[in-house]
């Protein structure tokens, strides 16, 4: 008896914690998390409530019990949704869960029918998290993802087929004031709560990295423009400098006279500018194709492709920005852009050789009268017996 009332305090203890850590996890902007916080809270009070019935020797709190599984199971169902960005139809779960209480009741007061409560109680609590999980089935983004989905899958095959056996095959004689007695009670607790904690970690450890992505993306993404800032840029680049083969152009823009549009029209009309731009980028960039945001006026494009194919592509988002009307933004003048192309090298030491090159044949650009593109020259060849001379 000591080890199982130990075993039973276990259970809340360890719900009330994993509902903690989901909250804690919730304060950072995670909204499935705090459903998931809500569920494990909601268990722990179905799992504390026979224990206090017993220690206060109050009425039988089946029915409470279950109003908490229910919710939890509930919520659960919920948080899969809301992670997994999916639609939570609300309503129609809610109403859904409101009807199986109504009928867990009937079975527990009117029926006074074990069999029919547990059977009706676990049907609600599979469904309430199986549904949800057909919505989100091929919605993983990562291994950890694929893992939540598959121990939700764990919980709702423990819970039907664990209910269907034991009324089927071990009820007995077992009545609804009987019930936490029997060998089933303690196997639903043991089974539920190793399940539980699993399930826990898996979510929290899904949730975890949802909030390190979020906050990465936040820290790597220009705000005003939504593409790369220098910081994403140089982690995706650094990325693809691993691979065996590395090669491409780069291309620097800088619009003309920029200063000038925020003095005269004001700096709110100057970032519809940029916007605009950093859309006009972005619908003209081949596959494979990264664009960032520098700082101020200035962006950077990578394009996988010959710097001959790159310079087209600059002279095309020059014309396209020469030739949009820009009243729609507050501007009622032309407005243009400069560019400088330069192609990798296999001497280069990352792309930023590339970019130095680019940068310097922007400014080319600029000294040249503005609104063209410049394109890096190719590296001078060196005579073979100058190479020998200077090695010798």
């Amino acid at each position: 008896m000591d080890a199982w009332a130990s075993f039973a305090f276990l259970l809340p203890t360890m719900a009330f914690a994993f509902g903690m850590a989901f909250l804690v996890i919730a304060r950072y902007g995670s909204r499935a998390a705090r459903l998931m916080g809500g569920g494990y809270i909601a268990l722990g009070f179905a799992y504390f409530l026979p224990i206090l019935a017993g220690e206060m020797r109050v009425a039988d709190p089946t029915l409470a019990i279950d109003a908490f599984y229910l919710a939890g199971f509930f919520l659960f169902g919920q948080g899969l949704l809301v992670h997994f960005q999916r639609p939570t139809h609300r309503a129609g779960f809610a109403l859904f869960t409101g009807a199986s209480f109504v009928a867990v009741a009937y079975a527990v007061v009117v029926a006074t029918s074990l069999k029919a409560e547990l059977l009706l109680h676990d049907t609600a609590c599979s469904l309430l998290i199986a549904v949800p999980l057909a919505f989100v089935w091929r919605r993983a983004r990562h291994s950890v993802d694929a893992a939540l989905l598959v121990v939700t899958g764990l919980v709702i095959f423990d819970t039907m087929v664990r209910s269907i056996v034991f009324t089927s095959f071990f009820m007995g004689e077992a009545t609804l004031a009987t019930f936490e007695s029997t060998s089933y009670a303690f196997m639903m607790q043991a089974s539920a709560g190793a399940l539980g904690i699993v399930f826990a970690l898996v979510a929290l450890a899904a949730m975890g990295i949802d909030i390190i992505v979020t906050y990465r993306d936040a820290a790597e993404q220009d705000p005003l423009t939504g593409l790369l800032n220098r910081r994403g840029f140089s982690r995706v680049t650094a990325l693809m400098e691993g691979e065996a083969e590395r090669g491409g152009s780069m291309i620097v823009c800088d619009i003309d006279h920029f200063k000038s549009v925020n003095d005269t029209y004001g700096h709110a009309t100057g970032d519809r500018v940029l916007v605009a731009l950093a859309e006009t980028m972005q619908s003209r960039l081949p596959r494979g194709a990264l664009v960032a945001r520098f700082g101020g006026e200035e962006f950077i494009l990578f394009v996988p492709e010959a710097p001959e194919q790159a310079l087209g592509l600059a002279e095309a988002l020059r014309l396209a920005f020469e030739g949009r009307d820009w009243r729609r933004e507050g501007v009622d003048r032309r407005l243009t852009a400069s560019f400088g192309v330069s192609g990798a090298r296999d001497g280069d030491r990352s792309l930023y050789d590339a970019i130095s090159r680019a940068d310097r044949s922007l400014y080319l650009a600029k000294a040249q009268g503005r609104n063209q593109v410049v394109l890096a020259p190719e590296a001078p060849q060196v005579p073979l017996g100058i190479v020998a001379a200077n090695s010798a």
